[in-house]
């Protein structure tokens, strides 16, 4: 079971397999500590929720309290790492397509260089022919 235990300007982002026996561990040593929120979850759980809150830690499992962490917690899923990889792949999918959009952009500015080149060769031409019309017109 994955829990979020507060004390004052702390919480911490726990696993057990027995709530009971360690919210009285906690209750010893410190009277402020209260279980604000459990869910169930596994040992990786905590450590993704770890992951997840890392910019608020503050010392082995204890983190500055923030209400953004409660609601990391309170919307996490255990599917995480399994969504992590998909949005990952997703990434990637997007990272190639707009590589294959950069190299036709490349492509296309190219082809309007030329062209652009061409109507100057173009324009050129038909002053250079109407001078002649003009000459010997």
């Amino acid at each position: 079971m994955l829990y979020l235990i507060r004390d004052r300007d702390y919480i911490k982002i726990g696993y057990t397999s027995n709530l009971d026996q360690r919210q009285k561990a906690y209750e010893t040593t410190n009277c402020y500590a209260e279980v604000i929120m459990t869910k169930d979850g596994t040992r990786k759980d905590e450590s993704n929720l770890h992951k997840l809150c890392d910019k608020w830690h503050y010392k082995n499992e204890w983190f500055h309290y923030d209400d953004e962490i409660v609601k990391i917690f309170e919307e996490y899923h255990s599917d995480y790492e399994e969504r992590l990889i998909k949005l990952e792949t997703k990434t990637k999918e997007i990272e190639e397509t707009l590589k294959s959009i950069n190299v036709q952009l490349s492509m296309f500015n190219q082809n309007f260089k030329t062209i652009d080149s061409n109507q100057t060769k173009v324009e050129d031409l038909i002053e250079k022919l109407l001078n002649s019309i003009m000459i010997y017109g």
